[in-house]
């Protein structure tokens, strides 16, 4: 209700159910149907226009209506003005990225398109210019658009290239190194080497030491 105050004031039988009723006709399920009005209810309360075309959207990007990815990536769609989706995606463009790498960046991980463009664009950068990653890359595994640079990826590429630089890591930096939780990250890469690499620790910074010791 937060995301979407209308829920309390429209007439829902009007604004609401005939749309519940066209995404099953569309095939979607009723679990993925509560996932997409508890996640995205703006999605349901948009434009009508653009609910339709959201529909279409689906079919065109290949995301079955009975997918667990659905709910996130009609909802990310169907709530954006589509000025802004082409917006986000010229700056993708405008990075190196052909439209088939978004395509499949967003089927995989819908959020992608939420993201402001300035910090696609600092990440988009970033992990060109210090680990080499290409957007055929990322695209594969696109969550890490969504990390924070200053939380997340920064303080752990510190972390990983001092090991790097130490011999302890053989083979560079992955994605996997990003996308780990944070717990299994620190005991593996910090709280193990953290006596004997005393810069690791600092390398994570103070937000997380509490959570190391």
């Amino acid at each position: 209700v937060k995301q979407s105050i209308e829920l309390i004031y429209d007439n829902l039988e009007v604004m609401l159910l005939p749309k519940l009723q066209a995404l099953r006709d569309h095939g979607v399920t009723e679990e993925v149907l509560v996932k997409l009005v508890v996640t995205h209810p703006k999605a349901l309360v948009h434009r009508s226009t653009r609910f339709d075309e959201g529909l279409a959207a689906m079919k065109d990007f290949g995301v079955s209506p009975d997918s667990g990815i659905f709910p996130y990536a009609f909802g990310v769609f169907a709530k954006t003005y589509q000025s802004k989706w082409d917006r986000r995606m010229e700056n993708y463009l405008s990075l190196g990225w052909t439209e088939e790498q978004i395509r499949r960046a967003f089927t995989r991980h819908p959020y992608c398109m939420s993201v402001s463009d300035d910090k696609v664009r600092q990440l988009t950068r970033f992990l060109s210019e210090k680990l080499g990653w290409d957007p055929e890359y990322v695209s594969s595994s696109p969550t890490v658009l969504s990390f924070s640079y200053e939380k997340r990826v920064l303080p752990r590429y510190k972390v990983l290239d001092i090991l790097v630089s130490k011999g302890v890591l053989k083979k560079g930096i992955r994605m996997g190194h990003l996308t780990m939780s944070e717990k299994k990250f620190a005991e593996r890469y910090v709280n193990r080497y953290q006596e004997v690499i005393p810069q690791v620790l600092e390398a994570y910074g103070a937000r997380t030491s509490c959570a190391v010791n």
